[in-house]
């Protein structure tokens, strides 16, 4: 899997030995990168494309990868919790549990009824209603955020992708501002161990750690690789 940024001579190879780290100390460069995934996410039209290998048309797109700028702020709740709604009902249809929620859900119904025939009159209402619709009514969430750790949101961030079986190109942009180097080795075991593939772009030089492969730039814009 490679991805190649505009600008950047050099493509960032997907190793699953690795977790990329792609550092940009020219900080006009770094400040573009950015702007230009923004705007990506963002879908904005005509911009220079990312040659991304894994995208069917050799380009990365909006729904390619996830930005994470600042985890805290990211809001997937919504489709998190449509994923995960499809994921109970598939996994409860046909299942003893299933069917036992219906059949609870058959007698209340059927109280409901009675009480309509005590009312009189024509009143409509859903005569169908499948296992999905029960589940939703008990508004299932996924919450992967703790707002006391960055580092274990960052981990129950994973776990979720895992869960949920979206496979999506996570970039994050200056992790190593949050984590220790020690919190980033255990974050990168987790990616790995998960198979979710994950790019950090960084501004600042730092010494390479266990895990990473570094595509650099420096202030010159001399491209080299640590790893």
């Amino acid at each position: 899997m490679k991805l190649t940024f505009f600008k950047i001579e050099t493509p960032i190879v997907f190793n699953e030995q690795y977790i990329n780290v792609l550092e940009i100390q020219n900080q006009n460069l770094f400040a573009d990168c950015v702007l230009h995934l923004r705007q990506l996410n963002n879908d904005v039209e005509n911009l220079q494309p990312i040659q991304y290998s894994e995208a069917n048309d050799g380009v990365l797109h909006n729904e390619d990868f996830i930005l994470i700028n600042d985890i805290f702020s990211l809001d997937y709740e919504k489709s998190f919790s449509s994923k995960l709604l499809k994921l109970l009902t598939e996994k409860m249809n046909n299942q003893q549990s299933g069917l036992m929620m219906q059949d609870s859900f058959n007698n209340v119904k059927k109280i409901f009824e009675e009480q309509i025939v005590d009312l009189g009159g024509n009143i409509e209402y859903n005569t169908l209603v499948s296992l999905g619709d029960i589940i939703k009514l008990l508004n299932p969430k996924c919450n992967y955020l703790d707002f006391s750790s960055y580092f274990n949101t960052c981990l129950n961030f994973l776990d979720t992708l895992e869960l949920l079986s979206i496979k999506k190109l996570l970039i994050f942009v200056d992790l190593k501002n949050y984590l220790t180097e020690k919190q980033l080795v255990e974050f990168y075991k987790q990616s790995k161990h998960l198979d979710i593939n994950v790019l950090l772009l960084e501004s600042k030089k730092s010494k390479l750690i266990e895990y990473e492969y570094k595509n650099c730039i420096d202030e010159d814009l001399y491209e080299y690789v640590e790893k």
